[in-house]
């Protein structure tokens, strides 16, 4: 598949979708679709804009094929979770929370065959929740992770943003890249930050801006919305969520 064919994000998402049905893991792909399809959803939408950043991004042609069967599958693991918890819209507890995060290593001990070995780029199935500062799941830092699985961590926390959840709206796209910005250098990359940025906003230059006032407010919404979704303070979300929004304080105080 040529990645110059998946640049319109459009036509994009339909060839995503038909390599997935002609490709040697579409058996795959079923299964999680079938066990529950609003994951398998989300790994088209992602393996959609994971394309047009590879191909913004110069990654050879040639890797076109891993790369994409890679990211279509980089959720495969949660057909080893219930869908109930899947589908849960209270708060999570920690150990239903620490069952979720398992899915990666799930995954990829169900890819790790000597069937699929070379055709499946498995540093995206294990590390696609890393953070450049090493506060992922498993604590890679930025000089461990290969590009691809950075360009994989943005796309997926775009759409996870995007998206709405039964328990709180989708972020705008606006605000989606607001928080990808205050987090570029130390969760995200930031040359795939702003790649993505000029891909979704071809008439701007440089990043979004916000009224601090404006911000403060997303953010103290943000924090009630995540409370509510895990119903603990000391969920690690929640205490994000917190940090994020006495960080900005600290730096209103600032101004």
């Amino acid at each position: 598949m040529s990645l110059s064919s998946l640049t319109d994000s459009a036509s994009g998402l339909h060839s995503i979708v038909e390599f997935s049905h002609n490709d040697i893991c579409s058996f795959l792909l079923r299964k999680l679709r079938k066990h529950h399809r609003e994951t398998y959803l989300h790994s088209v939408r992602v393996a959609a804009l994971s394309a047009e950043l590879f191909a913004a991004l110069g990654l050879p042609a040639e890797e076109a094929e891993p790369l994409l069967r890679s990211v279509l599958l980089h959720d495969i693991g949660k057909i080893s979770i219930d869908p109930a918890l899947l589908n849960k819209q209270g708060p999570l507890r920690n150990e239903e929370w620490q069952l979720l995060k398992h899915h990666c290593r799930y995954g990829f001990d169900i890819l790790d065959t000597d069937a699929l070995r070379g055709w499946i780029d498995m540093d995206i199935i294990l590390y696609h929740h890393e953070n450049l500062d090493g506060t992922g799941y498993y604590g890679l830092k930025q000089d461990d992770l290969p590009l691809g699985v950075k360009i994989v961590r943005v796309a997926d926390s775009f759409d996870a943003m995007t998206e709405p959840r039964a328990y709180c709206r989708g972020m705008t796209a606006q605000e989606s890249f607001e928080e990808l910005y205050r987090w570029s250098g130390v969760h995200y990359d930031p040359d795939v930050v702003a790649v993505l940025y000029a891909l979704k906003n071809p008439e701007k230059t440089g990043g979004p801006t916000l009224n601090m006032m404006e911000m403060l407010n997303r953010l103290r919404d943000r924090l009630v919305e995540t409370y509510l979704q895990y119903g603990s303070l000391s969920h690690p979300e929640v205490v994000k969520a917190s940090q994020n929004l006495d960080q900005a304080l600290n730096e209103f105080q600032l101004h």
